[in-house]
């Protein structure tokens, strides 16, 4: 017996697939789209002759065609560059452009009536290319009589517009390298046709240059005559504004000195003087008055000392004085004589300090008169400052204006020195002369319609599409549909791959009814080798007897609850001890598949409201018990999370040979993955043809990652006509297995 190991996660950095025999297999995406392409090597040789067979047509049927080139030549005007020299190759490019412009050829098109008969363009064309053409416009009309019925009566593509395009994609153009040449080169069916054609686009571009120079000349001239009109009345505007502007300013003319310049710097000059003046007199007044307010101060002032009348004065009293002094010596002070001398030194004294009054009197009105003539001469400068700005921004405004007159004048004087030397005009003629050195023959021999590089063309084309037919076929884009892809991708053996029944093969029974009817059915003999692979895996894993299965998928809708039904029931149908419980608590069916009640289940046990014997039924018809799903709760999770869920799996172990459990889905709700921790063996079921990789491998990884005894995968719904022989199913032949202690393939979410 071959020895087998359960799949269990465990980490591992190798990205390889152990296959049998321990060999290293490749990359899975490699080695699935590798076998898709070995499997469809019909599919791969039929679309890849199909293809060349068709691309051969295509050339075999391109008529014969004939091209005719004609010649013309660049050559540079005098005053531009020399003869011998090289014309840009951007000029190349745009007289390339202007060869090939929809108006010249549409010109092209009206003069050799192509518009009127386009058969002489379409037999350049190969047959299909001409059938493709004329069913589009089939198939454009027809939506545009859908969008608009009125338009459907009547063809909005221009025989004109059509004849142009055509014309265009047989029309080349090639510049020269290092060379001033272009060829105008034309393909068509007709080699007379290609001759023409060639030759009249060259010389319509000829005559079109022609017309283009003439013209150019015309309008330089015209723009030459407005310009001289538009300065000259320039320069008229810019003598009357100097004009009107020096009679409304005053200023004649305009120069470095004026008489308010003057009169200014001398009435400054005065203002300097009579400011000096007037500081001078408020200081011999102040002095003075400083003087008058102490006793006997003011008689030593300089100014009062210097005044004649005073000094006469003191010199009479100092005459009395002495003279009352020798009295004194004489007389008592009572004497007549002495107090008529001491009346008469009053008196003078008197007289003195009138004096001083008067002197004092006379420096304050100095100082007011300087004060008042400075104020004058302040006004009068404040006066003539102002003419002088006011002359100043004349003068500015005079000399902007002769200036902006000058200019004008400069340019109008330019300008038409230029237009009388015609330089002008000889500017406008500059560039360069195209003429026609090689007109276009009648070709004679045709060109050869394709070479090699479109036979190997073809080749590789029909290669690449039977590659990818194969490839497509095989793998079906994102889903699964072949164990040995399943296999392949997952790193996992299939256990079993279940065909799809259809509602006649299955005349109104269930899937499992019709295994236990139809033992010879191929969907009994896949339930039968799915029991006996996990059998002989449960054998490796030395449990002989009380093994839990748990059954489920990564998405609903996969068949999970009828592939745990049909294990069950064969496996009651074959004498051992059974027991089903439905643990899909969020979308219960085993019920209804089984017509047992549902009243009391599996979520009352583990919420602690009923026991075990009371929510365990007996189907007497299949030999099986059953505990169904019980009441619907709102967070399922909570009760299968709890160690009453551990401990029936412990208990239903020990009094079964077989305990079969359907889950719900792993991806939608996370019940599957905390029951999968207490299941002896875990079986994946995939939908063929549904199931995309990405969420099948996201599901077996969340398996993985909970620490789930991975068994294997069942290909659930495959069609029977996909199904490989009995020689390819794995563990039945040893084709693919896991050696004791070999590293499985570890998955990752998502992976596609």
């Amino acid at each position: 017996m071959t020895e087998l190991t359960p799949y269990r996660a465990r980490p591992v950095s190798s990205a390889v697939v152990s296959n049998g025999m321990g060999r290293a297999g490749p990359a899975p995406a490699q080695a699935g789209f590798a076998a898709a392409i070995g499997r469809r090597k019909g599919l791969l040789i039929g679309v890849t002759l199909a293809v060349f067979a068709l691309a051969a047509g295509f050339i075999l049927t391109q008529p014969a065609r004939y091209r005719a080139e004609a010649v013309l030549v660049l050559e540079p005007r005098d005053g531009t560059q020399s003869g011998a020299g090289s014309v840009d190759r951007t000029v190349l490019l745009t007289e390339a452009g202007l060869l090939r412009s929809r108006a010249l050829a549409g010109q092209a098109v009206q003069e050799l009536g192509l518009a009127n008969n386009p058969a002489l363009l379409e037999g350049g064309r190969a047959l299909p290319l001409r059938w493709a053409d004329q069913a589009i416009a089939v198939v454009r009309q027809a939506l545009a009589g859908l969008m608009d019925p009125a338009a459907s009566t009547t063809d909005s593509s221009d025989p004109q517009d059509r004849a142009t395009d055509a014309y265009l994609d047989r029309l080349n153009v090639t510049p020269a390298d290092g060379a001033r040449l272009l060829t105008v080169g034309f393909t068509a069916a007709d080699p007379a046709l290609a001759a023409r054609a060639a030759n009249l686009t060259a010389q319509l571009y000829l005559d079109g240059r022609l017309t283009r120079r003439d013209s150019a000349a015309e309008r330089a001239g015209r723009w030459l005559s407005q310009k001289l009109d538009s300065l000259r009345a320039d320069v008229l505007e810019s003598a009357r504004n100097l004009e009107e502007y020096r009679r409304r300013s005053g200023v004649v003319e305009v120069g470095d000195g004026s008489l308010q310049r003057d009169q200014l710097g001398q009435v400054s000059t005065q203002l300097v003087a009579a400011v000096a003046q007037r500081t001078e007199a408020e200081a011999r007044a102040q002095q003075v008055r400083r003087l008058l307010d102490r006793p006997g101060a003011i008689d030593s002032a300089t100014i009062v000392l210097n005044t004649e009348l005073v000094r006469e004065l003191r010199l009479q009293e100092a005459v009395i004085q002495r003279r009352i002094a020798e009295l004194r010596t004489q007389y008592r002070e009572e004497h007549p004589r002495f107090r008529e001398a001491q009346a008469e030194l009053e008196e003078l004294r008197g007289t003195i300090a009138q004096e001083v009054r008067k002197v004092v009197a006379s420096l304050e009105n100095e100082a007011e008169v300087a004060h008042v003539r400075e104020r004058a001469l302040q006004l009068e400068v404040e006066r003539l400052t102002a003419l002088v700005e006011g002359q100043n921004e004349a003068e500015a405004a005079i000399r902007a204006l002769e200036e902006e007159l000058r200019t004008r004048t400069q340019l109008y004087e330019a300008v038409l020195t230029r237009a009388n030397e015609s330089e002008l005009t000889q500017r406008a003629q500059q560039g360069f002369d195209a003429r026609l050195v090689s007109a276009a023959t009648l070709p004679r021999q045709a060109e050869p319609a394709t070479g090699w590089g479109s036979w190997l063309l073809a080749a590789a084309v029909a290669l690449a599409a039977g590659l990818l037919a194969a490839g497509l076929a095989g793998r079906r884009g994102g889903y699964f549909d072949r164990a040995e892809a399943l296999e392949a991708e997952t790193g996992l053996p299939v256990l079993a791959v279940l065909p799809a029944l259809r509602k006649r093969q299955l005349a109104g029974q269930a899937p499992h009814e019709l295994a236990l009817e139809q033992a010879d059915d191929p969907y009994a003999e896949a339930l039968r080798r799915l029991r006996t692979t996990l059998a002989l895996a449960g054998e490796a894993q030395n449990i002989t007897a009380g093994r839990s299965v748990l059954v489920t998928s990564s998405l609903p809708g996969e068949g999970k609850s009828a592939v745990a039904l049909g294990l069950a029931t064969l496996a009651a149908k074959g004498g051992a001890r059974v027991l089903l419980i439905d643990a899909d608590l969020r979308d219960p069916g085993l019920h209804e598949a089984l017509g047992v009640p549902n009243a009391r289940g599996l979520s009352d046990y583990l919420g602690g409201e009923a026991d075990l014997a009371e929510v365990t039924e007996f189907h007497l018809a299949h030999g099986l018990y059953v505990i169904p799903a019980g009441a619907r709760l709102e967070d399922p999770s909570a009760l299968l999370a709890r160690p009453v869920a551990r401990d029936l799996m412990a208990a239903a172990s020990s009094g079964f040979d077989l305990v079969v459990i359907d889950s719900s889905a792993v991806l939608p709700a996370a019940d599957a993955l905390l029951l999968a921790r207490h299941a002896d063996q875990t079986v994946h079921v995939v939908a063929a043809g549904k199931t995309k990789r990405a969420a099948a491998l996201a599901g077996l990884a969340s398996l993985e990652g909970a620490g789930a005894a991975l068994a294997g995968t069942v290909l659930n719904r495959a069609d029977p006509k996909r199904i490989a022989d009995t020689a390819s199913v794995p563990f039945a032949s040893g084709h693919v297995r896991l050696e004791r202690g070999a590293a499985p393939r570890r998955l990752t979410a998502g992976a596609d």
